[in-house]
């Protein structure tokens, strides 16, 4: 991604704070220390409030407005903590990439630095000073973080290209299927979207009425026309060699039929199934397939070697500063503030118009 780019998301949204309460940020303090240098606190803390202001407008339509006071992980943690964490955790990994720069020839360009401060200036002018101060946002800063971001775009160019991209025929294979699946577990209340468990006599009928299913497909009936006269429907699908979605019993059978053939009733704990083979070789799913195969191969590398570097970087959090970075104050207008504004400004509008063709009638 070239610096321009990055800069354009960087500073799409123009950000303001809804209520102001909380202690100021000595953003010299170090937040953490390395062996190539250390992370202010100032830098630590704009970029944990960048990352609360890109998701916070989404995570209140689901969660409220004290989304971050709310714990979704196991060992209780408040989803602010997590967030943070997370943050914490990416400008290590961006300072590692920076600092191994050399290692993959990697430099900034004389106009990738001047989009960068072009976006800086930008940031600080579109945005008023208690959200900057609130960020600990400064020209200075923001062109730090925007540096970082370049860097990773033109590291991760990099390092994928040791990547290696030869797929066989046979990883690549994608197998295209067609699937009837009769659940066991209970019938399904229409009105309520309620599952009940079958009667006992309910379940044998399930099973009888899928063993004819199954042997008239067998004997040459048409699938989708015998599936739906007893009730059921035909899924399609593709799978390859190392699919784990199928049950383990399915995937068996499907491995054993050829191009056009269809199994027997399958049996499992939850459900009965019967499958047809369609293709051998489904070719769009299998080149999809294949460029996946390259990306996790990709992204795998790029994982990899950012563990290596750091490996005896003795990078080190200090914990206290973190815990300054607080996300009570909100850096986004609620939507309930937004969504009012813009009704009012609809309705100004809708009164002013209706006042233009007033006096155009006269």
């Amino acid at each position: 991604m070239k610096a321009k780019r990055i800069a354009a998301l960087f500073v799409a949204t123009t950000l303001c704070i809804s209520t102001l309460f909380g202690c100021a940020i000595n953003k010299n303090e170090v937040a953490a220390t390395y062996k190539g240098g250390e992370v202010k606190l100032g830098e630590a803390n704009f970029f944990a409030r960048y990352q609360q202001a890109a998701v916070e407008p989404m995570y209140k339509q689901y969660y409220g407005d004290k989304v971050w006071s709310q714990s979704f992980s196991a060992d209780g943690g408040t989803l602010e903590d997590q967030t943070i964490t997370q943050s914490i955790d990416s400008l290590h990994k961006l300072h590692t990439l920076k600092d191994h720069a050399k290692d993959k020839n990697v430099s900034l360009t004389k106009n990738e630095k001047n989009a960068i401060k072009k976006a800086a200036k930008k940031f600080i002018k579109d945005n008023k000073k208690d959200t900057l101060d609130e960020m600990t946002a400064d020209e200075s800063t923001v062109e730090d973080v925007l540096e970082l971001y370049t860097y990773q775009a033109k590291m991760r160019k990099e390092i994928i290209k040791d990547a290696d991209t030869n797929v066989s025929a046979e990883e690549a294979n994608m197998r295209a299927y067609s699937m009837i699946r009769v659940d066991l577990s209970g019938k399904m209340d229409q009105q309520t979207g309620q599952q009940t468990a079958y009667t006992a006599d309910e379940l044998k009928e399930v099973k009888a009425n899928a063993k004819k299913m199954a042997e008239e497909i067998k004997s040459g009936a048409d699938m989708t026309k015998t599936a739906e006269k007893y009730g059921n429907t035909v899924t399609p699908g593709t799978y390859g060699k190392d699919d784990s979605t199928l049950e383990s019993k399915v995937k068996k059978e499907l491995d054993k039929l050829k191009e056009g053939e269809v199994s027997s009733l399958i049996k499992t704990d939850t459900a009965l199934y019967v499958v047809r083979i369609d293709k051998n070789t489904d070719k769009d799913a299998t080149e999809q397939n294949k460029k996946s195969i390259i990306s996790q191969r990709q992204e795998k590398l790029f994982s990899d070697t950012i563990k290596k570097w750091q490996k005896g970087d003795k990078w080190k959090v200090n914990k206290k500063a973190i815990e300054k970075i607080s996300f009570k104050n909100s850096l986004n207008k609620t939507v309930k503030e937004n969504t009012e504004k813009a009704s009012t400004n609809q309705q100004t509008t809708s009164t002013q118009n209706a006042t233009e063709s007033t006096s155009t009638q006269k």
